[in-house]
């Protein structure tokens, strides 16, 4: 990677871990438009070039890529014969195996791609924006895409002038995107003997994890068999779901987040802890499940734009409850506390895995690590209400139809689910392993969602 990216990987474990960890598994974050109608290659071509010089590290790598006559790696195109849908299971198998087949095995090559799949009658496409996580979450990149979007409109517009001193003069007017390293964001985390004293204290809650025996792991219940899912047992290669949750679905959620004075989040965490209650061996066995907190919203607004990855990975350890008010307080402490001190924490496990991704070790072995330290298989997201607007694609002919954006699923989970509201309704997107679940709707949402009516009620 570039230089100027390069040099805060080591410093910075929120892109070191990513960074290291992508020599054992995909680290690209999705945010995937289905747009009516035909995108412009050449324009959008034009439009990724012009928006990287945006931000800081993406231009310095595009840079490097360019010196070297690769930049032309980052641009995907095909065709599809399929529907394209987020509803079609063939449409989904086709638009992931050509992003994988598009990101080489080993580290990291560059954090960014663009994949677009058009019907052959251009009547529909589909752009699938790849960012990887060691440079940007979520946020960072509705961030980009946003910034493409509005970049392909004024290309588009015959009123605007689009000749290369013209175009330096409009980048030279744009917010550049600088990126925050971790020690400048928490200082107090690195002065003095606070990164030993964090490490140190990684190292113990490590070994206490590895010789716990408190672990979740959901086992999906055996479906029959059809044509969709015949290769399921083997099939290593992920797959999503993705709905808008029905209106009256949404409103009771938020009625009742007002109700019990508590979040979103805690009423989706309610239901994930009384689904792995139902769906693990001891069901009165606290269920254990990983949240993504951001570390964005903590440091307060002057971040809300920031390009970066803000995100930590938290585990929660839940009792399950039958009292519905009685959980949501016990999520809701736990939630506190990580914030208070535990992120931290986790940061130094953080720290303490680069080496494992770095030294040439059996990755059956570090794997073996990660899947008894985190003690899941299951992920919670909530990106949180996207503020960017993703209507249409730079244009009101070029209707955006459909948005599903979630994160890279990697090792030891078989399952990640992200609640984020864009346009004003709450989506639910699940990204999963195919061999693990071979019908999410049946394996997951549904009775998912039976648990959070019963929170709701």
């Amino acid at each position: 990677m570039g230089t100027h990216f390069r040099k805060h990987t080591d410093k910075d474990p929120l892109c070191g871990f990513f960074r290291w960890g992508s020599r054992l598994f995909p680290i690209t974050n999705s945010h995937i438009c289905i747009v009516d109608g035909h995108v412009a290659l050449g324009v959008l071509e034009q439009t990724l070039s012009n928006v990287v010089q945006r931000f800081e590290s993406l231009r310095d790598l595009w840079d490097e890529k360019a010196m070297n006559g690769r930049e032309n790696e980052i641009f995907k195109v095909a065709s599809t014969t399929q529907t394209i849908a987020f509803d079609s299971p063939d449409f989904r198998r086709e638009l992931m195996d050509f992003v994988a087949k598009s990101t080489p095995k080993g580290l990291l090559d560059y954090p960014l791609k663009l994949h677009i799949m058009h019907a052959e009658d251009r009547s529909r496409s589909c752009v699938h924006l790849g960012i990887s996580h060691d440079l940007a979450d979520v946020k960072s990149g509705n961030i980009l895409l946003s910034a493409l979007l509005e970049e392909y409109q004024r290309l588009l517009s015959p009123t605007v002038e689009t000749s290369p001193h013209e175009s330096a003069q409009h980048h030279d007017k744009k917010l550049i995107h600088a990126h925050l390293p971790l020690a400048q964001l928490k200082p107090n985390w690195y002065e003095g003997a606070a990164p030993l004293r964090r490490q140190a204290r990684a190292y113990l809650e490590i070994a206490k994890r590895m010789s716990t025996r408190q672990r979740s792991r959901v086992v999906a219940a055996p479906v029959s068999r059809d044509i969709h899912n015949e290769a399921g047992d083997t099939d290593e290669r992920n797959d999503f779901f993705h709905q808008t949750l029905p209106e009256a679905l949404q409103g009771a959620i938020l009625e009742a987040a007002k109700r019990h004075h508590t979040t979103v989040n805690t009423l989706f965490s309610a239901a994930l802890v009384r689904y792995i209650a139902s769906h693990q061996g001891n069901a009165d066995s606290p269920a254990v499940y990983t949240m993504a907190v951001s570390l964005r919203k903590l440091l307060g607004d002057a971040y809300n734009d920031a390009f970066r990855s803000f995100m930590i990975d938290c585990r929660l350890r839940i009792p399950p409850d039958a009292d519905t008010s009685k959980l949501l307080r016990s999520i809701q402490s736990e939630v506190e506390a990580i914030r208070q001190g535990g992120l931290e924490l986790e940061v130094g496990r953080m720290e303490n895995a680069i080496p494992l991704f770095r030294q040439p070790l059996p990755k059956a072995l570090v794997y073996w690590i990660m899947k008894r330290t985190q003690g899941t298989n299951i992920l919670y997201s909530n990106p949180g209400v996207v503020e960017e607007n993703l209507d249409n694609f730079g244009s009101d002919s070029l209707p955006i139809r459909e948005v599903a954006i979630f994160g890279c699923l990697v090792h030891p989970y078989d399952l990640m689910f992200l609640t984020p509201m864009v346009s004003g309704r709450l989506q639910l997107t699940v990204v999963y392993r195919r061999k693990v679940f071979q019908d999410i709707q049946q394996q997951f949402v549904s009775p998912f969602l039976r648990e959070l009516d019963g929170i709701l009620a």
